[in-house]
């Protein structure tokens, strides 16, 4: 037995999901603050001069920092409300794009400790991007302040410097996340291309579930009214019917769809195997399977032959394998012929008995039982038979019509076979095999949405603070161009500078998002933690926002006209 807290086994599999998804949306609020952070130091450096009148008339530096400080809680106390408002608006959207087995998914809401923790941010991050400000304003110089008569970009250089730290900042925080959701996407394309070792296409399922009381067998009850092979019978009744749909093409039953995650444990021993009592048994995937399973699914025949009507009664005891439990039982002998025994109600291991024992009378090919990122496993088909009966089967039929034909159909035939038998789960085996990879796809999905807000926000980042230093600029750039500089180098310069800056930022991401990709291995399948594909490109795709994000103030830049400007200086 293995003793697990309670807490784990809700939520244990979605924390680092979760917690993965914290940490992005705690970067982007880092770089959001840092734009902000930008954004004050530029309307600081407006009011400069206000700032030092202030100061020459008494006030202190403390006095200054609160004032600013103040300013800065209020905005960030603004924007703690437009962001409760937009959650409440899109809390529903961002829900659905979670995964479906997220636990107490239902119950996410905006409640009072939400609002708490919103209202907590807003102060915090208030305080963050404003203290920048607000240190490097509360001691001005005086002189220099008062009796400056012109923007000068030598006497900027120190509050520039910082501003450009900000950006570097922005640009590798969006690098880390960025990184992380492309190489979740490239996790998500591996995935998607493994083979599942069955044909999906044009087969619908569906779940068809009886009273548990019509089968004894499987309620191992004896005080139960039901008949033995009622289940059975009901069935099997219901595969005829089946078979003679509009557009059936093949038509088949089993107690466990693949790829469902509800597949049954078939603990057994092996001929060939002795165990002692310190020995577990062995274990493999059992799943009950119409004659036509294999048809249905395009699973192929390795060797021997596959379950047929005859195998029905259980008389024949027979059994197909797939190919992994095959080679790993008996790796160097003809499986054909061997014998497994169920032990499942056995504390130790059973006395051989032949009579109980099944025979492998085919071997198939392999196919992914549980998720598509798996290895394959041992799995064992055995017959419907009134040994193996249970009241909950799914029908597996490929069709030539469409899906919503193809269900009103299947409706139809179980009531006609008896109309208390309810019909759920309707839907085709595709959607079956992407439900089996809707976490990596939910998470994927989630990391590219917040990376392009990363994106928008870094490439803002740098479009403010390049659009800032040109505005201070301008009086230098217009002596430039009077002296004779072309505005193709007045262009160059200003996208070189902002290429200095991206490559900064990149150079810090790359370094931090390796290190988080160590983390993200468990999430990842088919892809190394330092892919080289997504690691080349994120910085290609940084240098080229850098670019996009500095046109325009290259532009404006190389549009001074230098009589006009010289002459307002």
């Amino acid at each position: 037995m293995t003793a697990v807290p309670l807490l784990e086994s809700e939520v244990g599999p979605m924390r680092p999901r979760l917690m993965l998804l914290f940490g992005a949306v705690g970067l982007i609020l880092l770089i959001a603050c840092a734009n902000v952070a930008n954004l004050m130091l530029a309307r600081a450096a407006g009011r400069e001069r206000e700032i030092a009148v202030r100061s020459a008339m008494g006030a202190t530096g403390s006095r200054l920092v609160r004032q600013l400080l103040s300013e800065s809680v209020v905005l960030g106390a603004v924007a703690g409300l437009v962001g409760l408002l937009a959650a409440a608006a899109g809390l529903q959207a961002l829900v659905t794009l979670l995964p479906a087995d997220t636990p107490r998914i239902s119950d996410v809401s905006l409640h009072w400790p939400v609002f708490l923790f919103a209202a907590g941010a807003s102060v915090v991050t208030g305080v963050l991007f404003g203290l920048i400000p607000a240190l490097r304003m509360a001691s001005p110089n005086l002189r220099e302040s008062l009796h400056s008569g012109g923007r000068s970009v030598a006497g900027k250089a120190g509050q520039f410097r910082v501003s450009m730290l900000l950006v570097m900042g922005q640009i590798a925080l969006s690098v880390v996340i960025i990184t992380a959701a492309g190489l979740m996407l490239r996790s998500l394309w591996s995935l998607s291309e493994v083979n599942p070792g069955f044909r999906a296409d044009r087969v619908v399922t569906a779940e068809v579930s009886m009273d548990a009381n019509a089968c004894p067998t499987w309620l191992q009850n004896s005080s139960s009214q039901g008949q033995p092979g009622r289940c059975q019978q009901f069935f099997s009744t219901l595969l005829e019917r089946l078979r003679g749909l509009p557009g059936a093409e093949n038509v088949s039953l089993t107690n466990a769809l693949p790829l469902n995650g509800r597949q049954g444990n078939y603990v057994y021993d092996a001929e060939g195997h002795p165990r002692d009592a310190r020995q577990g048994a062995l274990l493999a995937t059992g799943r009950i399977v119409s004659p036509g399973y294999f048809a249905t699914l395009g699973v192929s025949l390795v060797k021997g032959r596959l379950l047929e009507a005859q195998d029905a009664s259980g008389a024949s005891r027979a059994v197909v394998i797939d190919e992994q439990m095959a080679k790993r039982l008996w790796p160097k002998d003809d499986p054909l012929g061997r014998h497994l025994l169920d032990v499942s109600d056995e504390a130790q291991p059973a006395v051989w008995n032949a009579n109980a024992a099944v025979t492998v009378a085919g071997v198939v090919s392999n196919t992914h039982e549980g998720n598509l990122a798996g290895n394959y496993g041992d799995e064992a088909y055995l017959p419907m038979s009134p040994h193996n009966e249970t009241p909950v089967m799914y029908v597996l039929l490929r069709t030539r019509e469409s899906t919503q034909q193809a269900a009103a159909e299947l409706r139809r035939a179980v009531a006609e076979v008896d109309p208390q038998v309810p019909v759920t789960r309707l839907r085709s085996l595709n959607e079956v095999v992407a439900l089996s990879v809707s976490a990596s796809r939910s998470l994927t999905i989630l990391l590219l949405t917040f990376g392009g807000l990363a994106v928008v926000i870094g490439g803002v980042g740098v479009y403010s603070l390049i659009a800032y230093i040109v505005s201070w600029r301008t009086r230098e750039i217009g002596i430039r161009l009077a002296l004779g500089a072309q505005r193709w180098q007045i262009v160059s310069g200003v996208v070189r500078q902002s290429l200095l800056l991206a490559l900064g930022g990149c150079a810090l991401g790359l370094t931090a998002a390796a290190l988080v990709a160590q983390l993200m291995r468990g999430f990842l399948f088919g892809v190394k933690a330092v892919d080289p594909v997504t690691f080349g490109a994120v910085p290609v795709m940084m240098l080229l926002l850098a670019v996009v994000a500095a046109w325009i103030p290259a532009r404006r830049a190389a549009s001074v006209d230098p009589i006009k400007t010289l002459r307002m200086e």
